[in-house]
C-alpha cells in the first residue's frame, strides 16, 4: 500500500526517528520540524497512532499499546524535559510490531465471525484427536502442538500478519489427511477429519486473504477431494 495512505508506516517512521532522544535535548525541540511548530507535528503523530490503536483492539495488545503511547506522550522525561546521556524511548520489539502492521496494512480488517469459525474448527479436531484412542502418543502430541500454535498465530494475527496462520493451517491439515487417511481409521473419523480439514483450509485461506494458489494449497485440495470422496 502507498504509504501516503498507510498510517501504520507513517507513525512507524516517525517513532522510529522518536526512538532516542539525544544527550541534553528535549522533545520539545527535537521533535520541532523544520516550518511546523512540536504541537502540530504532535497532533498529526497522534491521527496515526488512533488510527492504528483500532488495530490493535483487546488486551492482548495493551502493553503495545501502552508502548506506543508513551512515546508520543513522552511519559518518560515530559515534553520538556532531558537527561544526562541517550533516552531510549521505545523498544525495539515494539516498534517491529508496528512495521509488521504497516507492512499488512493494505488486507482488509479480519472478520471475527471468521476468527470465531476457525476456532470452532480446531475446537472439533481437538475433541475428534482425544477420541482417537488408535493414534499413537507421538502423533496425539504432534496433531496438539499444532493446534495449539494455529490457535495462538490467530490470536497474535494483528502483530505478527497471515503468514504464520496459513502455514499453520497447511500443516494441520496435512498431518489431519496423514493420520485419519488410511484404511485403519474408522470411516467416522475419516469423514470428520475430511469435514473438519475442509472447513480449515477455507477459513485459513479467507483469512489470509491470498488471491492466488499457491503450489502447496494446490496439492492439498487434490488430497481433500481423494480424502472425502472415499473409496472408488
Amino acid at each position: 500500500m502507498n504509504d501516503a495512505l498507510n498510517p501504520a508506516a507513517k507513525l512507524y517512521e516517525r517513532l522510529k526517528e522518536w526512538q532516542t532522544l539525544p544527550e541534553r535535548n528535549t522533545p520539545k525541540r527535537f521533535r520541532t520540524v523544520e516550518g511546523r511548530g512540536w504541537i502540530d507535528v504532535h497532533l498529526e503523530t497522534l491521527g496515526w497512532f488512533s488510527q492504528v490503536r483500532e488495530r490493535f483492539a483487546g488486551a492482548g495488545y495493551a502493553q503495545l499499546v501502552d508502548a506506543l503511547a508513551s512515546v508520543i506522550f513522552t511519559s518518560d522525561v515530559g515534553i520538556s524535559g532531558s537527561r544526562n546521556g541517550t533516552v531510549t524511548m521505545i523498544d525495539d520489539q515494539s516498534l517491529l510490531s508496528l512495521k509488521v502492521l504497516a507492512d499488512n496494512w493494505g488486507q482488509p480488517a479480519i472478520d471475527p465471525a471468521d476468527l470465531a469459525g476457525l476456532g470452532e474448527v480446531t475446537a472439533g479436531i481437538r475433541a475428534l484427536i482425544e477420541s482417537a484412542g488408535y493414534l499413537d502418543a507421538e502423533a496425539t502430541r504432534y496433531l496438539f502442538e499444532l493446534l495449539e500454535a494455529i490457535d495462538k498465530a490467530i490470536d497474535e494475527f494483528t502483530i505478527f500478519g497471515t503468514g504464520g496462520v496459513q502455514r499453520l493451517a497447511n500443516e494441520l491439515i496435512s498431518a489431519l489427511l496423514l493420520f485419519f487417511g488410511g484404511q485403519d481409521v474408522p470411516a467416522d473419523d475419516a469423514k470428520k477429519a475430511g469435514g473438519f480439514a475442509h472447513k480449515l483450509f477455507s477459513l485459513a485461506k479467507k483469512l489470509a486473504r491470498f488471491s492466488a494458489k499457491t503450489a502447496t494449497e494446490v496439492g492439498l485440495e487434490f488430497a481433500l477431494k481423494m480424502l472425502t470422496a472415499g473409496p472408488q
